[in-house]
C-alpha cells in the first residue's frame, strides 16, 4: 500500500490527498467562475437592450461588448470565485470529516492549506498579467464596439426614441420623425437647446423639419434645417429658411474621459505617463495648473498600486475560504 504522505526534509510536496484536493478545487473554482460569468453575462446583456439607445443596433454589436465587459470585470469575479471555491471544498472536507484522517496520517494542519495557497498564487499570477494590456484592452474594444454600432445605427434609434435626446452640453425634442424619399430621417417639429457652463441655456433653435446626417469621423449629429429660428445668447434673433447645426454625441464620443484613458493603459504606460506629468507639472508657473497636473500623476501612480494591490486578491480570497470552510463546516 503506498504511503500517503512522506515529508522531504525542508519542502513541502505534493503528496496524494494534496492532489485530489487540488483537484476538487480546480473543479469547483471553473464551476463558480462559470456561473458567475453567466450571471453578469446575463444582467450586463439587459441594461443596452433594455436602454433607446440600443434599439436599432446590431445584436451582434450588443453581444461582443457584453462579452468584453464580462473579460473587464474579472478583478471583482476572480477573488471571489477563488474564495466561493475554498469555502465549498475545504467546508465539504471538514464536514465530512477528512480533516480528522489528514491529522491521524501525521499531516501537519498547516500542509492542508497548500492547495488554497497554490490556487490563490496561479490567481494572483494571472490576474496580474490580465490586467497589464488584456483587460485594459477589453475595455476599450468594448466600449468601441458599442460606439460603431450606435454611430452607424444612429437615425434608426432616433426613430425609436421617445421623441427626445439629452446629451451632456444639448438637449432635444421632436413632434415626429419619418423617412423621406431618400430613405433619411427626418424629424419634424424640432426644438433644441445647446448648454454651456453650469446648465444654462446658449442657444434655443426651433425648425419645422430637419434632416439628420451622421459624421461617424467626429462623433456629430448634423441637422440640416428649414424654416428655422433661432435665438442665441447676446445675440439677435435669426429667422432662415435654412440652417446647418452640428451637435456633439458626448455619449458616444472617443474622446473618453482622462479616468476612462487611464484605465486602458498599460502597468509600464501607467508609471511614465505619471512620472512625464510629474516632471512637466513642475515645471509650470501657475499654482492652480502645477495642483492640477500634480493630482493628475498621481491618480496614474493610484491606478498602477491599485492594480497591484487587486492582483494579491486571489492568494488572500482563497486563503481566507479556506478558512471560513474549515471553521464553518455546516453552513457549506
Amino acid at each position: 500500500m503506498p504511503e500517503l504522505y512522506q515529508p522531504t526534509p525542508g519542502s513541502g510536496p505534493m503528496t496524494l490527498l494534496h492532489r485530489q484536493l487540488l483537484r476538487e478545487l480546480l473543479a469547483n473554482a471553473a464551476l463558480m467562475m462559470a456561473t458567475l460569468l453567466g450571471m453578469f453575462y446575463v444582467l450586463a446583456l439587459s441594461f443596452p437592450l433594455g436602454s433607446s439607445r440600443a434599439h436599432g443596433v446590431p445584436m451582434l454589436a450588443v453581444f461582443t461588448c457584453v462579452a468584453y465587459e464580462a473579460l473587464a470585470v474579472l478583478p471583482l469575479l476572480l477573488p471571489l470565485t477563488l474564495m466561493s471555491a475554498a469555502i465549498f471544498t475545504y467546508g465539504r472536507l471538514a464536514a465530512d470529516g477528512e480533516l480528522v484522517a489528514w491529522r491521524a496520517i501525521g499531516l501537519p494542519e498547516r500542509a492542508i492549506l497548500t492547495p488554497a495557497l497554490l490556487v490563490g498564487a496561479l490567481g494572483m499570477l494571472l490576474l496580474a498579467v490580465l490586467q497589464d494590456r488584456a483587460i485594459p484592452m477589453a475595455e476599450f474594444r468594448g466600449r468601441s464596439e458599442l460606439q460603431a454600432g450606435i454611430l452607424r445605427n444612429l437615425e434608426s434609434i432616433l426613430s425609436h426614441a421617445d421623441r427626445h435626446v439629452i446629451e451632456k452640453s444639448w438637449k432635444a425634442e421632436w413632434r415626429d420623425a419619418r423617412r423621406d424619399g431618400e430613405g433619411r430621417l427626418v424629424l419634424y417639429g424640432l426644438d433644441v437647446w445647446e448648454y454651456e457652463g453650469a446648465g444654462r441655456v446658449r442657444a434655443w433653435t426651433r425648425a419645422e423639419q430637419a434632416r439628420c446626417l451622421v459624421d461617424q469621423r467626429s462623433n456629430q449629429i448634423v441637422l440640416e434645417m428649414s424654416d428655422v429660428r433661432r435665438q442665441a445668447r447676446d445675440r439677435e434673433p435669426l429667422v432662415s429658411g435654412t440652417f446647418r447645426l452640428g451637435l456633439d454625441l458626448e455619449a458616444l464620443s472617443s474622446r473618453q474621459s482622462v479616468s476612462s484613458r487611464r484605465a486602458h493603459l498599460s502597468y509600464e504606460r501607467l508609471l511614465s505617463e505619471g512620472r512625464r506629468i510629474e516632471e512637466s507639472a513642475e515645471r509650470l508657473a501657475d499654482r492652480p495648473a502645477r495642483r492640477s497636473a500634480l493630482e493628475s500623476a498621481r491618480k496614474h501612480f493610484i491606478e498602477y498600486h491599485s492594480r497591484v494591490a487587486l492582483a494579491a486578491a486571489p492568494l488572500l480570497f482563497a486563503l481566507l475560504g479556506a478558512l471560513l470552510g474549515i471553521g464553518f463546516p455546516r453552513t457549506n
